[in-house]
C-alpha cells in the first residue's frame, strides 16, 4: 500500500520508484525505509473526501501517482 519498490534495473534502490495504493480499508497509511542513500517516506491519508500524498526521498526518484510519473529531486513532495 506504501508502493515503495526497487527498480529491477538499477537494485539497491539506485533508481527509486514510489507507487502508493491507497485502500478503503485505511484512513492513513505511513512507512519509512532506510536504504544506503538515505531514508524514503511514503504516507498517504484522506483530506475533505481525497488521497493526499507526501513522499520524501534522499535523491531523484520517480513517484507514481494514479497512473502519473512525476520525476522529482531529493526532498519532500505533497500530491
Amino acid at each position: 500500500a506504501l508502493g515503495i519498490k526497487p527498480c529491477p534495473e538499477k537494485p539497491a534502490f539506485e533508481k527509486i520508484v514510489i507507487e502508493p495504493h491507497p485502500t478503503d480499508k485505511l484512513e492513513w497509511l505511513s512507512g519509512t525505509l532506510c536504504t544506503k542513500f538515505g531514508k524514503i517516506t511514503s504516507k498517504w491519508y484522506r483530506e475533505n473526501g481525497k488521497i493526499r500524498y507526501e513522499i520524501t526521498v534522499p535523491k531523484s526518484a520517480e513517484i507514481i501517482i494514479d497512473g502519473v510519473t512525476h520525476k522529482v529531486k531529493k526532498g519532500t513532495h505533497l500530491f
